[in-house]
């Protein structure tokens, strides 16, 4: 793991490819109120309401 550096890796991938991906996303669906984590641990807020940051509902869908 160390001779491969599997963790700069991880966060170098995680930090420019995934997150820019996932906030890219975050600002096409209204759906999506949070972008957040480390490396390829990354974590999405669903709301059904961005300003209020309401979450959805578990059976429910608040977005476009």
């Amino acid at each position: 793991m160390k001779e491969e550096n599997i963790v700069e890796n991880a966060a170098q991938m995680g930090n420019h490819v995934l997150r820019p991906g996932l906030e890219a996303l975050a600002e096409k669906h209204a759906i999506i109120g949070h972008v957040r984590g480390r490396g390829l641990f990354q974590a999405l807020e669903l709301v059904s309401d961005r300003e209020a940051k309401t979450p959805v509902n578990r059976g429910g869908y608040g977005g476009d």
